[in-house]
């Protein structure tokens, strides 16, 4: 659960970075790359942990992407295409992990109403 809220918040503060000041990514082409890592670590620890495949690889997924986005930055001449990687990385990242940190099935499900009154 931890590494999902820790790849939710840094899907949250790249999807920002990305949309408000998209020159800070721009300039530091490092700066996404180590995102990537951190989100693949963190992707990496929440799947220790447990956690729904889909949601890991998916995560996984993102960071990988960001990262491949970072390394390659000198030869990405496309502003826009950089900025839609950023965007889209960064809404999957935090969408994903979130629903990984919250969602547990089979897991505090009420009885039924049948199932609440007894045998009968």
């Amino acid at each position: 659960m931890i590494g999902n809220l820790g790849n939710a918040l840094l899907g949250i503060w790249v999807t920002a970075v990305a949309v408000l000041t998209p020159d800070l990514f721009l300039r530091r082409g490092w700066l996404v790359a180590l995102a990537g890592l951190v989100a693949i670590g963190a992707a990496a620890f929440a799947g220790r942990e447990g956690s729904m495949r889909w949601s890991v690889r998916a995560s996984m997924g993102a960071g990988a992407a960001l990262l491949a986005l970072g390394v390659g930055r000198p030869w990405v001449s496309s502003e826009l295409f950089a900025f839609w990687i950023e965007l889209w990385s960064g809404l999957l990242l935090s969408v994903v992990a979130l629903w990984g940190a919250l969602y547990r099935p089979g897991e505090g499900n009420p009885a039924s109403p049948s199932e609440q009154d007894g045998p009968r």
